[in-house]
């Protein structure tokens, strides 16, 4: 691909990544908030949470193929600019005929979506860059994904206490559109596509996900990689069900929370610019180890709150540390996965996230709100020293060794004429 080309089609695809999630954390913190206000339940507050992860586990079966079979750019524009079609109808729908039905209908259509957007977003990267490139490109992309959705918390919480729940609808909207409009410019991916060998649907259903069965019988090391690489999603998750409470439990304003969220954003911005320099000077399982440990020893911190501004050292510490280890699992994800499986890995990945999350958000809400934010903070960084022990006995060579994280993995299935595989 012609280099300034691919420049362009990076530039956008950042743009449209952090736009994207400046609409998702929006729009989690607006519902997160309206129910937090109504129930007083931290429980309901990680339900809502965790409802993402329940709702997404059953379109995983659905969107990796569809995905490895079509075109990824084309999903992810049809995702960004439903979604955005749906929140300003129901922000309209909160203007003329106030109720929480649109509330309900936003929350249930974003999460339909999010599965096939996700799988695409994971196959569209490998189609622009080459492999050399993988790590910087996935270390910007997943940086502005959280630094978006976390200045989008942030806006919400504006936009709610000056306009209310409906201008955070409107700002959700806004963002989704933009985001489309981003991606309409990205051109000339090379993205591979599967070819079936039946016309039924259903039949080809199932065979893409035999192809993938068989795949992990063959190789379980990838199983394992697949649940390591849902860490460092689950501990963004987890910052914002503690965030809003933390602050408020030490009587914190929203410039403190801002300063706290934003403090996370620079820190996962500077790491995605430092991860790849430091990915040539340790191996892949020790840079995913630092980020890990580091993680960990940050959720324990923060529950030793001492106030806004060591605890926005701690949050940029944090970001660092997300942002390399979130780059480890993911570009060697990414840089296993050869032919038309790219679809189907990024879609067993999200259902790992998606069972761990339905299980890990609500536990941890029941422990926010039976023995404080503290006690949430300390259980995110036991999960964060579980992934980390994890890692470390795996990665020996009684087990997997360093292939844990590198011995590619190639779909067997037949391509388009013509085409060649990775």
């Amino acid at each position: 691909m012609n280099p300034a080309l691919t420049r362009r089609n990076l530039a956008l695809l950042y743009g449209s990544t952090f736009v994207t999630n400046i609409g998702h954390g929006a729009h989690t913190l607006a519902v997160s908030l309206l129910l937090y206000e109504l129930t007083g339940s931290a429980l309901m507050f990680g339900a809502v949470l965790s409802s993402e992860f329940i709702i997404a586990l059953a379109l995983q079966l659905f969107a990796g193929p569809l995905v490895d079979r079509g075109d990824p750019r084309r999903v992810m524009l049809f995702a960004d600019f439903s979604r955005g079609a749906v929140i300003m109808a129901c922000f309209a729908w909160l203007m003329l005929w106030p109720s929480a039905v649109p509330l309900l209908v936003s929350v249930v259509y974003l999460n339909l979506l999010k599965p096939f957007y996700r799988a695409a977003n994971f196959a569209l990267v490998p189609a622009l860059v080459d492999d050399a490139a993988l790590t910087r490109v996935n270390s910007l992309t997943g940086s502005f994904s959280q630094a978006g959705q976390l200045l989008g918390v942030a806006l919400a919480g504006l936009v709610a206490t000056l306009w209310g729940a409906e201008g955070a609808f409107l700002l959700d909207g806004l963002s989704f559109l933009l985001a489309a409009a981003c991606l309409l410019g990205v051109r000339g991916a090379r993205a591979e596509r599967k070819v079936s060998n039946t016309a039924s649907a259903w039949q080809a259903l199932l065979e893409d996900w035999g192809e993938v069965a068989g795949l992990l019988r063959r190789q379980p090391g990838v199983a394992f990689h697949l649940l390591l690489a849902s860490g460092d999603f689950l501990a963004v998750a987890l910052i914002n069900l503690t965030l809003v409470p933390l602050n408020q439990a030490h009587g914190g304003t929203p410039l403190h929370l801002s300063l706290l969220d934003g403090a996370f954003a620079v820190g996962s911005l500077i790491g995605a610019l430092l991860a790849p320099g430091l990915l040539q000077r340790l191996s892949v399982t020790h840079a995913g180890l630092l980020g890990l440990a580091a993680q960990a020893a940050a959720f324990a911190l923060l529950a030793a709150y001492a106030g806004p501004l060591p605890g926005s050292v701690v949050m940029f510490a944090l970001g660092l540390a997300n942002a390399l280890s979130l780059t480890v699992f993911m570009s060697h994800l990414q840089r296993r996965s050869r032919g038309p499986i790219k679809g189907r890995i990024g879609s067993l990945r999200q259902m790992t996230l998606s069972l761990l999350g339905a299980l890990v958000l609500p536990g941890v809400g029941w422990v926010l709100g039976r023995w404080g934010v503290e006690s949430a903070l300390l259980a995110a960084a036991g999960l964060m020293a579980l992934y980390l022990v994890l890692l470390a006995v795996l990665s020996t060579r009684a087990l997997f060794g360093p292939g844990l994280l590198t011995e590619p993995v190639r779909s067997q299935a037949p391509l388009p004429r013509g085409a060649a595989q990775a």
